[in-house]
């Protein structure tokens, strides 16, 4: 069994908007991270600081125009796993984002950090769309 999870959001923006919401540093902070040492390129390695929790260093192992980021992190400070982020067209104007991580290791400690990532990266989605469709930070 791989311990590997997904989550879908619709945002009410086109593809483009979505993801340069989450590639420019000073966009992200403003709904996900407290900072972001860069702009998520290919080849990057980005440090995220968080309130609250211990800071990330995320590797960029992909990121295409409007449509995919793929990067690898230790989101737990043990498991080393792959993130992937697609942004697709819906129609003209909406964006159908999909976020995927795993792989994590098969036992009960990684089963119990899947799923606080699963509900981080739904909470992620959840603040992206309430900053680009309300311009509201749902952190605060």
């Amino acid at each position: 069994m791989e311990l590997k999870f997904n989550i879908m959001a619709t945002i009410n923006k086109k593809p483009s908007e979505a993801y340069n919401a989450v590639v420019k540093r000073e966009m992200l902070c403003k709904y996900f991270t407290k900072s972001s040492s860069e702009n998520i390129e290919k080849g990057k390695t980005i440090l995220w600081e968080w309130e609250g929790y211990p800071s990330n260093e995320v590797e960029i192992a992909e990121a295409e125009q409007n449509r995919l980021i793929v990067f690898k992190w230790v989101p737990d400070g043990k498991n080393n796993v792959t993130a992937r982020m697609h942004f697709s067209p819906e129609g003209t104007d909406k964006t159908i984002l999909k976020i995927s991580e795993g792989t994590w290791p098969e036992h009960q400690d990684g089963l119990n950090e899947s799923y606080g990532n699963n509900a981080g990266w739904q909470h992620f989605a959840m603040c992206l769309k309430a900053y680009l469709e309300y311009n509201i930070d749902l952190r605060r």
